[in-house]
C-alpha cells in the first residue's frame, strides 16, 4: 500500500508467474504455521492495516483513486474471494 501512495505501481502479478502461482508460493510458505503462529500474523497484519488507514490524509477519502482501488483489491473486494476456502478450511479442521 505504501508503494502506492507514493505514487508508484506495486509489482504486478504476472511478472510473479500469475496470481494462481503467487498464491500458491505464499501458501507452501505458511503451510507449516501453527495455528497459532497464522492468528498471531493475521493479528498484527491487520493491526499495521488499521495504522496505516486511520492515518491516511483526508485527500485518498475524498474520492476513487489508486490508494483506494488498491486498498479495496487488497482488502474488503478480496476476502470474499477466499471464504469458501475458509470456511471449508474450518469445518475440515473442527473450528
Amino acid at each position: 500500500m505504501g508503494e502506492v501512495m507514493q505514487g508508484n505501481r506495486p509489482p504486478g502479478y504476472r511478472k510473479q508467474g500469475g496470481i494462481d502461482v503467487f498464491n500458491a508460493r505464499e501458501s507452501a510458505k505458511k503451510a507449516r504455521l501453527s495455528l497459532g503462529e497464522a492468528r498471531g500474523r493475521l493479528t498484527e497484519g491487520h493491526k499495521r492495516l488499521v495504522e496505516l488507514v486511520a492515518g491516511m490524509p483526508d485527500e485518498y477519502w475524498e474520492r476513487e483513486n489508486p490508494v483506494r482501488r488498491r486498498l479495496r483489491l487488497d482488502t474488503y473486494g478480496h476476502y470474499r474471494l477466499h471464504s469458501r476456502q475458509v470456511l471449508e478450511w474450518r469445518k475440515e479442521n473442527g473450528l
